[in-house]
């Protein structure tokens, strides 16, 4: 049976820089998406957080999921607040943090999904190694108790590996290490390729090392194993054919999720964004085993 795919909420943007909910949702529909992942409230910068009351949270938060599954689309994942790790150096920035990631498991929650990504805390920067023991006791206090929050919300932490070669918990290994350390059935590992493939371990020794168990939910994008680039798979360096018969061979039977877009420009006529939409859709397809 072949895995599920989702995509993140970049066939809602028209070309002008509106948005289209309806025509997006069934553009998604008709290109095999039926799995979201809502990453609007990675920004804590946005109007999603912005000085509602806790009743106001909720109404707003539902009537995005009434938006969203109005057409039968399933909200898989949603991504946490990613504040930088400027944000994570002070004691108030984290405690600031934690809020913020407490109100997105909430709203996990209100729209149905059952998992939140999101990245380690990085007080001590994003590429630095500085006080590995340290970093290590300070994620593993922060994510417990987080997970005591997750647990009244009946959703699952899943944390990402970084693509930040000198950060100490940015590999799947380092990563996959405090997660089991931690112990808790709601937290668990988002492996996000593009980051992985900055690092030596082939993708589908990450999927095998990680397991059917820990391994819930994907963020699929490429690179040329450099850094960071978020390219359409088979676009970099990463073997995503591995990956692929990995994922087949420890039982993986969630949503292979695209972290990666075709962003609609003034310059694309409707016809060439949908060429290209479905482009990117058949390379996903390949990989959850559509064609087989």
């Amino acid at each position: 049976m072949p895995m599920k795919i989702g995509i993140g909420p970049c066939y809602f943007r028209s070309t002008d820089g509106t948005f289209d909910y309806d025509a997006g949702a069934l553009r998604m529909l008709s290109h095999g998406y039926r799995h979201l992942d809502f990453d609007w409230y990675a920004n804590t910068e946005n109007e999603l957080y912005a000085g509602d009351t806790e009743e106001e949270f909720i109404q707003n938060t539902l009537k995005w999921k009434e938006k969203l599954t109005k057409h039968g689309l399933i909200v898989h994942q949603v991504h946490g607040p990613w504040c930088g790790d400027i944000h994570d150096k002070t004691p108030e920035g984290r405690a600031e943090r934690f809020e913020k990631m407490s109100k997105c498991l909430q709203a996990a929650s209100l729209l149905g999904a059952r998992y939140m990504a999101i990245h380690p805390i990085m007080p001590f920067g994003s590429n630095s190694p500085d006080h590995p023991e340290r970093l290590y006791e300070m994620n593993y206090e922060f994510f417990t108790r987080l997970a005591d929050v997750a647990e009244r919300y009946g959703t699952v932490i899943c944390l990402e590996n970084m693509p930040f070669t000198n950060f100490p918990l940015a590999s799947v290994p380092s990563l996959l290490a405090l997660i089991r350390d931690i112990g808790r059935d709601n937290v668990r590992m988002c492996l996000d390729t593009g980051h992985a493939n900055i690092f030596p371990l082939p993708l589908g020794d990450c999927v095998r090392l990680i397991g059917k168990e820990d391994l819930k939910i994907l963020h699929v994008h490429d690179n040329m194993g450099v850094q960071d680039e978020h390219l359409h798979p088979y676009c970099g360096t990463a073997d995503f054919d591995g990956f692929s018969d990995a994922l087949e061979q420890i039982g993986f039977d969630g949503v292979v999720n695209l972290e990666c877009s075709v962003r609609p420009t003034s310059y694309h006529t409707h016809e060439q964004r949908v060429e290209r939409e479905l482009a990117l859709a058949e390379r996903v397809k390949r990989i959850a085993k559509w064609s087989t």
